[in-house]
């Protein structure tokens, strides 16, 4: 799955092989448009299905995004708007 905005962009991958080899040739699709990541920007995190306890929290264009359980007690993504608190 990849969700993206302007020039940012989230991908999710169910397998570590497949993240892995997606990275292993990211730099070379992003040269030919003469793009490149940053990399303080990128990150790799586990977003588990059935290990709630686990799966951490992102942020992305605004909303942020951590597992949860519906009504039913089905396992789903849970997005709320971030807060930016000023700390001064």
């Amino acid at each position: 799955m990849i969700m993206r905005f302007a020039d940012d962009f989230v991908c999710a991958f169910q397998y570590h092989d497949d993240m892995k080899r997606f990275y292993s040739v990211l730099d070379k699709r992003l040269e030919k448009f003469y793009l490149e990541l940053s990399s303080e920007k990128i990150s790799v995190i586990q977003f588990r299905r059935f290990e709630m306890e686990n799966s951490k929290v992102f942020t992305f264009v605004g909303f942020e995004y951590r597992r949860g359980l519906s009504r039913t007690g089905k396992p789903l993504v849970d997005n709320h708007m971030y807060q930016y608190y000023d700390t001064v």
